[in-house]
């Protein structure tokens, strides 16, 4: 039972699905980790090859070795830069495409008035022309003269 004198409460609006993580980050979150084990892989057997080889096996050794380090810092960098993606270049992509529609409303806005008022001056040529060749048919007929000219197009 509603009373009058109590408020209904406020329901908040649903939150949009482009304010959650979505797929595309989770993606690209999975592309830069994929990365970043490339450029670690690729470093530790570049320092091998360069002090001194000793094998394939001893290189695999050294990136299992390291491999907690290397996962913490991929995380922490991807789960940062993914945050900061989130929370900052969302909301200025959001502020971006509602100003590129305020300015696409205003166009229209503008247009539309153009319009409206090129429709008012064609209307009003028209009315115009028409008003003269009625006034001119008029004339010629309370004068008893032929009129032949045509109506305006």
């Amino acid at each position: 039972m509603a009373y009058p004198h109590i408020p209904e409460p406020e329901t908040p609006p649903p939150a949009s699905r482009s304010a959650v993580f979505t797929v595309k980050d989770a993606s690209r979150a999975a592309c830069n980790f994929l990365w970043l084990t490339l450029i670690y892989i690729s470093a530790v057997l570049l320092y091998e090859i360069q002090n001194g080889w000793n094998s394939l096996l001893w290189a695999g050794w050294i990136v299992f070795e390291h491999a907690p380090k290397f996962l913490a810092s991929a995380t922490t960098l991807i789960v940062a830069r993914e945050g900061g993606d989130i929370m900052l270049f969302h909301r200025w992509a959001e502020a971006r495409e509602r100003h590129a529609q305020e300015v696409a409303n205003a166009k229209n806005e503008g247009r539309d008035e153009g319009l409206n008022e090129g429709l008012d001056r064609g209307r009003n040529e028209v009315q115009q022309q028409w008003r003269a060749w009625n006034t001119r048919r008029l004339n010629a007929e309370a004068n008893g003269e032929p009129f032949d000219e045509p109506p305006p197009q």
